[in-house]
């Protein structure tokens, strides 16, 4: 390992035990013990987070035709709903099975799907 890996290998052993105490308090205690932390767990305290990796840099959208999945996109969050339909139309998988026919109904479904109905 080189020296960046160790260093994140060392801060996640260090913080496992903290987050498995409120879980396991005695399994917690004894991995803090071996680990070299003198200090009582309880103590401790839970390690903080930062925001900034919650935030998602891509969401994907299933796609369904009649109710079939059909194809899956891969979208910036903030796009526009419009912006959605369009991609999911454009799908190669989801023109196959929407050839021919006429598009009755587009729902989005904010963060999670794209579902289209079709028929003749």
């Amino acid at each position: 390992m080189n020296a960046p890996e160790l260093q994140i290998f060392a801060f996640a052993c260090v913080t496992l035990p903290k987050l498995l105490y409120p879980f396991a308090p005695h399994i917690a205690e004894e991995l803090g013990q071996k680990m070299g932390n003198e200090n009582m767990l309880n103590d401790c305290g839970l390690p903080e987070f930062e925001e900034r990796y919650l935030i998602l840099d891509k969401i994907t959208y299933v796609i369904q035709v009649n109710g079939k999945l059909r194809g899956k996109i891969e979208v910036e969050p903030n796009i526009s709903e419009e912006e959605i339909k369009r991609l999911a139309l454009a799908t190669e998988n989801v023109k196959r099975y929407i050839a021919e026919q006429d598009i009755k109904k587009i729902i989005v479904v904010p963060g999670k799907m794209v579902s289209i109905a079709v028929g003749k």
